[in-house]
């Protein structure tokens, strides 16, 4: 993939997170962080909930705005399941990597679920 293209997903990415922050913020009982990856029909279905308490059934959220019920962005629903994986993982830590995410999480942990199992998880501190 190229960088350019890359780049251009991870922006809409972080535009969506941010936005969606904007709109409707988190409430600071909101420890645990979800960014869920499924594949729909053969669609890349990238969404974004949080909940007070962890928990091993990630079914149910305390947060989870209209908005963040789906990562709207063409180039990344172009891309095949194991490229959307891949770069789930990848735009997870670099989302704390920049600033403005890292303060939005905080003191949070972050954790990317792909398909009904969580494959990676970080605690922003």
């Amino acid at each position: 993939m190229k960088m350019e293209r890359f780049k251009t997903i991870f922006d809409e990415f972080i535009a969506w997170v941010l936005g969606i922050e904007e709109e409707d913020p988190l409430d600071p009982e909101i420890a645990y962080i979800y960014f869920i990856l499924s594949f729909d029909g053969g669609i890349n279905l990238l969404q974004y909930a949080g909940v007070e308490n962890k928990t091993n059934q990630i079914c149910s959220f305390d947060y989870f705005p209209l908005e963040a019920q789906f990562f709207h962005s063409n180039n990344f629903l172009s891309l095949t399941n194991e490229e959307a994986k891949d770069l789930s993982k990848i735009f997870v830590q670099q989302l704390i990597d920049n600033q403005s995410g890292y303060d939005l999480f905080q003191g949070r942990e972050i954790s990317l679920v792909i398909s009904n199992k969580v494959e990676y998880s970080i605690k922003v501190k």
